[in-house]
């Protein structure tokens, strides 16, 4: 069991009505990295029939980045 599945980072901007508001609205953009991501093995195509001799569903865990958006609210 991985204590981490996956990590982000990246950047966050924060917007106020006014300067004297709790009230914000955050947005933030950035990269996320999953290390252990399971995938088809090679040589099996998803929703096709398994390649002759195959008896079972091969996987196998390859590195995957992706972009991440983040919001949020405070009030």
């Amino acid at each position: 069991d991985d204590v981490i599945e996956a990590i982000g980072m990246g950047l966050m901007i924060g917007f106020r009505r006014d300067e004297t508001s709790t009230q914000s609205f955050n947005f933030g953009i950035g990269l996320v990295v999953d290390p252990n991501t399971r995938v088809l093995g090679d040589g099996i195509l998803a929703n096709r029939a398994l390649p002759i001799g195959e008896t079972e569903v091969r996987y196998k865990e390859e590195l995957q980045k992706g972009i991440l958006f983040l919001s949020s609210f405070s009030f």
